[in-house]
């Protein structure tokens, strides 16, 4: 049993606690089979939501997704301002009570469908 390196497939980067390199890319297909989910616990302040923003912005580098973030708070707001400076479109919508904003999830299913 020796510590994880990962699948070896270049795409986000951590490092195990000996200092090593573990790689995975959640993009490639073997990758994917092997576990398509991620699962990040710990108390306030350990460190999820900066986990969340490194793997986004490895993820941004290489395959410029499209990207929906929907969160409480504001713990991808940085991760917005920084998209945008790069010169990516970044839409921002703010549901509250009475700000007469409201999600329509199937409204351009059509064009996913219709667009390869």
């Amino acid at each position: 049993w020796g510590r994880s390196q990962g699948t070896g497939h270049p795409g986000i980067t951590f490092f195990n606690r000996g200092g090593g390199v573990i790689t995975f890319d959640p993009f490639n297909r073997l990758d994917r089979q092997m576990n398509a989910h991620l699962f990040l616990f710990g108390p306030t302040g350990s460190g999820k939501s900066a986990t969340l923003n490194n793997i986004l912005n490895q993820v941004a580098a290489i395959y410029r997704p499209r990207m929906f973030i929907v969160e409480a708070g504001n713990s991808f707001g940085l991760f917005g301002d920084f998209a945008k400076r790069l010169g990516l479109t970044v839409n921002r919508v703010k549901l509250a009570p009475g700000s007469g904003v409201s999600l329509a999830p199937y409204a351009d299913a059509r064009r996913l469908i219709e667009t390869p």
